[in-house]
Parts: C-alpha cells; sequence; structure tokens
C-alpha cells in the first residue's frame, strides 16, 4: 500500500523506521493528548510490528497505519492511520501523530487529506471522523483546516494517563470531500 500527494509518500511502516519513530514516540510533549505514554525502543519496535500486520482496508475493523516520508529524502515525519470503523454506517475513524521538527509546513494537513481521500474511494466510506482532546489546538487547526466540522464535545469521556479527559468529535461526509478534495489537488 503506497500512497502518494505532491510532497509526501505513505507506505508501510517498515523495521528501519524505529529510530525515527522513537524520535517524536518518545517526546512527551508529542504524546500528551495520545492514550499511551511516551515510549522506549522496545516500545516503539513492538508498535512498528503491529502496525506491519495491519495491511487491509477491506472489513469493518480492518485499519492501515502508514509512515510519511518526504518524497525528495525518504525521511520519515509521522504516521496517518485510518480505520474502518462500521460497515453499516460506512464509517471511517483517522487519527495521527507526527515529528514536531516538521510542524507548520503543511505536512500533517496533505498526509490526512491523502489517506482520508483513500478511505472514501476505496472503502465508499459515508462519513470519516476523528476524535481530539479540546486542549490540543494544533490538531484542531488540521482538522478544520482540512474542512472537518465538530460535531460532538463529550465531557469527561476517558480516563487517560490518571485523569479525566473530554473529547471532541469532528467528521466530514463523502459529498463534502468531494468538493474538498479539489483544494488538495487529490484525483480520484
Amino acid at each position: 500500500m503506497f500512497l502518494e500527494s505532491a510532497r509526501l509518500r505513505l507506505r508501510p511502516m517498515e523495521l528501519a523506521d524505529e529510530e525515527a519513530m522513537f524520535q517524536y514516540h518518545s517526546d512527551p510533549e508529542v504524546v500528551r493528548y495520545i492514550p499511551w505514554f511516551p515510549r522506549d525502543r522496545s516500545q516503539v519496535r513492538a508498535s512498528i510490528e503491529k502496525i506491519m500486520k495491519a495491511t487491509r482496508l477491506e472489513v469493518e475493523g480492518d485499519y492501515l497505519n502508514l509512515a510519511v516520508t518526504l518524497k525528495e529524502t525518504g525521511r520519515l515525519i509521522g504516521q496517518v492511520s485510518i480505520e474502518f470503523t462500521s460497515a453499516v454506517n460506512e464509517c471511517g475513524e483517522i487519527g495521527y501523530v507526527f515529528n514536531p521538527e516538521f510542524s507548520g509546513q503543511g505536512y500533517a494537513t496533505e498526509a490526512i487529506a491523502t489517506i482520508i481521500s483513500h478511505g472514501f474511494d476505496l472503502v465508499e466510506f459515508h462519513r470519516v471522523i476523528a476524535r481530539t482532546d479540546p486542549r490540543n489546538i494544533a490538531s484542531i487547526k488540521v482538522l478544520e483546516r482540512l474542512g472537518f466540522r465538530q460535531e460532538a464535545h463529550f465531557v469527561s469521556e476517558e480516563f487517560i494517563k490518571g485523569e479525566w479527559v473530554d473529547t471532541l468529535i469532528f467528521a466530514v461526509l463523502d459529498s463534502e470531500w468531494a468538493e474538498l478534495r479539489k483544494k488538495w489537488d487529490l484525483q480520484r
């Protein structure tokens, strides 16, 4: 599974990605709003091994978690995922995490737009959602740039890292994405 955008290549994760992934998976600020704590090298390796098995997006429960690399250099800068969450409701959910060294350059937005388009095209999702902590302003801005709208605010929804946290739900429909994808120059 390989996807490309103007500046990025999304590809399956490889064991050789361990060092680059460790740089951001071990950073407390990067994982602040993610349900896991900073990871050590063995945890990063275990995560890669699990991700390497997620190669399909065909039936409910399947997911893809792809390495985001720069086309020019091949350097791993983050990862994006899409999960087939409901066959009946034709719904998917995205997730993402990036090395902060590459923030502010539009890479996250470009990579997420690419994997969302893949979900709408391949699975023919009706809707794609994203969940985020309301304190994660950077993530909210990315979702808004992509054209997602906030649909829900769940108060004290999950107990994560020793505290009850709120969750915002953002979504975009296939009919909306058909127009939005033109902005990202993503062909069908």
